[in-house]
């Protein structure tokens, strides 16, 4: 390659700009989700291979958030979804890994089986209750 060629793929950003916009869309995906998650009392689910649990970090000084965190293998340390690393709130002692941009276009595409385990999992937990109902239905309605 010329040094005119290799100052080209110096200056590139291709990567850098589809990062971004992996980054924004796992950080919408994950606060839908997680919010179906909570909805149905849902704090792990599985697809893929890939095991994302609704996690939650507090600091020393208080403060916490939950978000939507996935692992690997049950020897890896968890990555949050939709978050870069960081220590939460400036505490030293309160690391969170975030995840990388592989991980978060690994997220995006498991985002649809997600959505289709969760409305298994609503039809089912739907199905329960309205057995449930059924079975009392003469002791609780007049």
């Amino acid at each position: 390659m010329t040094t005119e060629q290799l100052m080209k793929v110096l200056e590139r950003e291709d990567y850098k700009r589809v990062s971004n916009r992996i980054s924004d869309s796992a950080e919408k995906l994950e606060g839908l989700i997680r919010a179906k998650m909570d909805t149905l009392e849902v704090s792990e689910i599985s697809v893929n291979g890939h095991h994302y649990i609704v996690s939650k970090v507090r600091s020393n000084s208080g403060h916490s958030e939950e978000c939507l965190a996935r692992y690997k293998s049950c020897d890896e340390q968890c990555e949050w979804i939709g978050w870069r690393s960081q220590y939460f709130c400036g505490d030293f002692h309160c690391w969170i890994e975030g995840a990388k941009t592989r991980t978060e276009v690994e997220f995006v595409n498991d985002a649809k089986a997600l959505l289709q385990a969760l409305d298994e999992i609503e039809t089912e937990l739907t199905k329960d209750a309205e057995d449930a109902l059924a079975s009392v239905k003469d002791i609780v309605e007049d």
